[in-house]
């Protein structure tokens, strides 16, 4: 069961994947800008047998993009296949994306090749990515502190008239680990994406289920027979289901 347990917390805890969800809206807009990019190319070359060699030969196709923003060129071309880059113009996350036919289409740089681009700007950007990664990972730290002890109360009071204790604390603390990734990486220059509104949505409600869990626990007769650690357990969730309600609550009013 200890097992069972502490892999359930390391996967919940784990599997975030919040670099790929918070995405900064000028690399959304390098890659959308790339993607018509591809399209255009495949048109041009139905209709001259070969691909375009720079962007002004696309002029009429409206290939529109923020050349403020995005950086894109066409690097070669022939008439089997092309090789094509798109970058923020002043990149603050080293997130470049290319084509190239002879490395299979479309595909995210990996370091060694974003280097080529982001020149000098790359250790800054990555010291910074560091320093985020480390608050990520003390996050991750005291999250899965807080689901390991409460996990090792369960294991002493597995009774069924508990379980709205348990239930209202776990609900709470998925919600509190999303609104700390929300305060941690949602910004004006993030793209609120339907992902991230339906997940922020989802946490709001097990918040507000949790909170209604709390409030019965602590209001009703079961306050009189609890544990004192279960006790701890529901004020935790009370404070925590209403500052992480309060977070998500903010997040949607703000940017949705």
């Amino acid at each position: 069961m200890n097992r069972q347990f502490i892999a359930f917390v390391l996967s919940a805890v784990f599997l975030t994947g919040c670099t790929d969800l918070f995405e900064h809206t000028s690399d959304v807009q390098a890659r959308r800008a790339l993607k018509d990019l591809i399209a255009i190319q495949e048109a041009f070359h139905e209709e001259n047998k070969r691909y375009a060699k720079n962007l002004i030969e696309l002029e009429k196709y409206n290939l529109t993009y923020h050349a403020g923003i995005v950086y894109l060129e066409i690097e070669s071309a022939g008439e089997n296949g092309y090789r094509a880059i798109s970058l923020p113009a002043e990149s603050t996350t080293a997130r470049a994306f290319a084509f190239d036919s002879k490395k299979g289409g479309y595909y995210e740089m990996d370091d060694i090749e974003v280097s080529q681009y982001v020149l000098g700007a790359l250790n800054f950007i990555r010291a910074q990515q560091r320093d985020a990664w480390l608050i990520d990972l003390s996050s991750y730290f005291l999250l899965g502190i807080s689901f390991i002890l409460a996990g090792r109360i369960w294991l002493s009071h597995r009774e069924l008239r508990f379980l709205p204790v348990f239930g209202g604390f776990f609900l709470a603390m998925t919600g509190l680990s999303w609104s700390v990734f929300v305060l941690h990486y949602m910004t004006p220059d993030i793209v609120f994406s339907a992902t991230l509104k339906t997940i922020t949505g989802a946490a709001l409600g097990a918040e507000i289920f949790a909170l209604m869990l709390a409030v019965m626990c602590a209001a009703g007769k079961l306050r009189t027979i609890m544990p004192a650690a279960l006790v701890g357990l529901v004020g935790t969730s009370l404070i925590i289901s209403v500052f992480a309600a309060g977070v998500l609550l903010n997040t949607l009013w703000t940017y949705f």
